[in-house]
């Protein structure tokens, strides 16, 4: 069985947890990404050496199998428009974790 490659949208409490759940499984090739510097990736890089960070949101994108999106309800929008064209909706799951309905998180399908 091969490796599940995921990609994590945010760093802050939400996707850092997230991120700390998958990585103290070893549940896959991970990369986390968030254009903030406010030290998260580099802590999660200090716990977990083998998780890949980014300041860049496609490389979240760039050859995952799934797609965690862990922003604050009204980054949403901002970042949808901005990895839409990235995600390969055919082959690529993505989720939404934001703390915003999910009706209105679908409407982010709509921006390709």
């Amino acid at each position: 069985m091969t490796s599940m490659k995921i990609g994590i949208i945010g760093a802050g409490n939400m996707g850092g947890a997230i991120a700390r759940g998958i990585a103290s499984h070893n549940a896959g090739s991970l990369t986390v990404c968030s254009p903030n510097r406010h030290g998260e990736l580099d802590a999660l890089k200090a716990e977990f050496p083998a998780i890949n960070v980014s300041l860049n949101n496609a490389n979240a994108v760039d050859g995952s199998d799934a797609i965690i999106v862990a922003v604050k309800p009204w980054l949403l929008d901002e970042v949808m428009r901005q990895l839409a064209p990235e995600i390969d909706w055919s082959r690529q799951n993505a989720h939404f974790d934001c703390g915003r309905h999910v009706a209105r998180a679908a409407r982010s399908f709509c921006w390709q």
